[in-house]
């Protein structure tokens, strides 16, 4: 039996890291259905960003408390996301979205996109272009990962009327809000990509000093401001300049031990500052 080919899905999600001016008063408050559907996709997204950089264990245990520390930065999006959510969705209909993308199905097909829409930011060619390989990867993904009873499911979902409309709106959202975000995006990560570098030695050497795989990284890096304020400045530097000389999607075009190696040379020549050494650690 052929499987069902799944509606394109749309995403918001690409300017999850980036730092969006002011916040939106948002209908519903803090706990109102189009905060939740904005958390919902946030938390989605950099789940999905998180499985794909970085490897199981220290190094996305260190993302993850990096990512963490952007907290505050993240709910300003958030904000912002809800509050055109608010605009665009009525309550019941926000209701039913987050009923949909918080289940298991709905944060499985964002987390399908999320990881698929991933791999397009680098790409070279015309828009179109790229939106058609996306499309094809797309729909191999959907039919490796779902099973036949999921894509009925999901095909359900996003030919009913609320399925529809959140397709005409997210790509009204996308481009009052995020044009050319996926830009911003690929500096913010290789940011958080080069600070993971840099850190990870730090923490996989205390948790050998304490025998204990899985310490917190906040209780090691947590007290380590100096070190946090060093990392993040030289890593502000080697991606500015590598973007600079390749543009950012130049830059991510190389495999992640040259983009290493292009930026421990940035700080050998000295043209960036190097890290300061790590402080004791209980």
């Amino acid at each position: 039996m052929a499987r069902p080919t799944p509606f394109p899905i749309l995403t918001l999600l690409a300017a999850l890291m980036a730092v969006l001016a002011g916040c939106a008063t948002v209908p519903g408050g803090p706990q109102g259905p189009a905060m939740r559907l904005a958390g919902v996709m946030s938390d989605v997204y950099v789940t999905a960003l998180l499985e794909r950089l970085f490897a199981v264990g220290d190094p996305r245990d260190t993302a993850s408390y990096l990512v963490g520390r952007e907290g505050e930065k993240m709910q300003r999006v958030e904000q912002t996301l809800a509050g055109r959510y608010a605009e665009a969705f009525t309550e019941p209909e926000l209701a039913e979205l987050v009923a949909f993308f918080d289940s298991p199905l709905g944060r499985k097909v964002q987390a399908t996109y999320s990881s698929v829409f991933y791999r397009t930011l680098a790409e070279r060619g015309r828009p179109a272009e790229i939106q058609k390989r996306m499309g094809q990867r797309l729909r191999t993904a959907f039919k490796a990962a779902f099973s036949v009873a999921e894509l009925k499911e999901v095909n359900r979902f996003f030919a009913s009327p609320l399925g529809k409309k959140w397709r005409a709106k997210g790509q009204e959202i996308d481009r009052d809000l995020f044009a050319d975000e996926d830009i911003r995006v690929l500096r913010q990560v290789a940011r958080v990509e080069c600070m993971v570098d840099a850190l990870t030695p730090e923490v996989r050497r205390q948790r050998a000093r304490r025998n204990d795989p899985e310490a917190s990284v906040a209780a090691i890096l947590g007290q380590q401001s100096a070190l946090l304020d060093s990392v993040g400045d030289a890593c502000e530097c080697a991606v500015g300049k590598l973007d600079g000389k390749l543009g950012a999607k130049g830059m991510w075009r190389l495999s992640p031990a040259k983009r290493a190696k292009q930026r421990a040379e940035l700080v050998t020549s000295g043209t960036c500052p190097a890290p300061v050494a790590a402080g004791p650690s209980s």
